[in-house]
C-alpha cells in the first residue's frame, strides 16, 4: 500500500525539476492553473523559495508553460537558473526535482517551491539508467 500512495504523490503534487539549463513542470502543476497557458517564475532571495505565478500573455517576462496540447514544456532559461544556481551553491551537474505546494497572498494564488530541499541526483547517473528504473527511484525516493 506504501508504494501505491508514493506513486500517487509523485502524479497528484506540483513538482519542478531543474536539470543543467532546462526546468519543467509535471502535470499537477499545470491542474492548479488550468486556465493559465502563461506563468512568471519568480525567485525569492530571503526565503530561497521559487514560486510560479499565472500572468498574462502581454506581461513582462512571461513563459508558456505548456504546449498546445495543454503538456508541460521543457523551459530553457539559461540566466534564470545560473541566478538560482548562484545563490543556492548548486553544481550544474545535478538533476534537482522540488515538490511545491499551493498558497495564496494578496488574493491571487502561486505555487511555491523550497530551493533549500531538492531530491538530487548526478545527470550522468541519471541518463545512464533505463526509463523504468528512473521511474522507480522518483516514485521510491519521494517518500522520504
Amino acid at each position: 500500500m506504501e508504494d501505491e500512495h508514493t506513486q500517487f504523490r509523485v502524479i497528484s503534487e506540483p513538482v519542478l525539476t531543474i536539470m543543467q539549463d532546462k526546468l519543467w513542470v509535471n502535470a499537477a502543476c499545470l491542474n492548479t492553473f488550468p486556465d493559465a497557458w502563461y506563468v512568471l517564475f519568480l525567485l525569492n532571495r530571503e526565503e530561497r523559495k521559487m514560486i510560479i505565478k499565472p500572468a498574462r500573455e502581454e506581461e513582462q517576462h512571461v513563459v508558456r508553460w505548456k504546449t498546445p496540447t495543454g503538456k508541460p514544456r521543457r523551459l530553457s532559461c539559461a540566466d534564470f537558473l545560473q541566478d538560482v544556481g548562484g545563490l543556492m551553491n548548486w553544481e550544474t551537474e545535478l538533476r534537482r526535482k522540488l515538490y511545491g505546494r499551493t498558497a495564496r497572498d494578496d488574493g491571487s494564488s502561486y505555487l511555491a517551491f523550497d530551493l533549500n530541499v531538492p531530491h538530487t541526483e548526478t545527470f550522468g547517473e541519471y541518463r545512464k539508467k533505463p526509463l523504468v528504473k528512473r521511474l522507480e527511484e522518483d516514485v521510491v525516493a519521494t517518500d522520504g
